[in-house]
């Protein structure tokens, strides 16, 4: 855990600093984008050694920021591939709260986007005539 966190704060740091700096609006956008994944894979490295024990971090989450938030993380691979959350029969987006462990549930959701991206691109030549569309219910 030790060996792969250091770099990757390092990384998250430097790449941060960088995008401060960084006078193009899409260079600061890229280097944001590698701050985000490099914390969000410490957090995945640190949350590894519990995943399998009893004491997982449950806590409440906001459910439509934070699968937005997850969106963010899958740009890369989802770019000109239009994406939607819609909150169907809900009165206020923010309300829709849930208790889980973040980092599974993230891990979760992040790859059913990846392998929705994964299977629009393998399925047509113009990605953007296609939506991967997340509904609430």
């Amino acid at each position: 855990q030790h060996e792969l966190s250091n770099p990757l704060f390092g990384l998250s740091l430097t790449s941060s600093f960088l995008a401060n700096e960084a006078k193009e609006e899409e260079t600061k956008e890229i280097l944001f984008d590698i701050s985000l994944n490099a914390s969000r894979s410490q957090t995945i490295i640190k949350n590894f050694s519990t995943l399998y024990s009893d004491q997982q971090e449950f806590k409440k989450i906001a459910l439509f920021s934070f699968i937005e938030e997850i969106i963010t993380l899958t740009k890369s691979e989802t770019k000109e591939i239009p994406k939607k959350i819609e909150c169907i029969g809900f009165y206020d987006q923010d309300s829709i709260v849930i208790e889980s462990n973040s980092t599974c549930l993230t891990q979760i959701i992040f790859n059913l986007i990846i392998n929705a991206a994964q299977a629009i691109k393998s399925q047509n030549e113009r990605v953007n005539k296609n939506n991967i569309i997340i509904n609430f219910y």
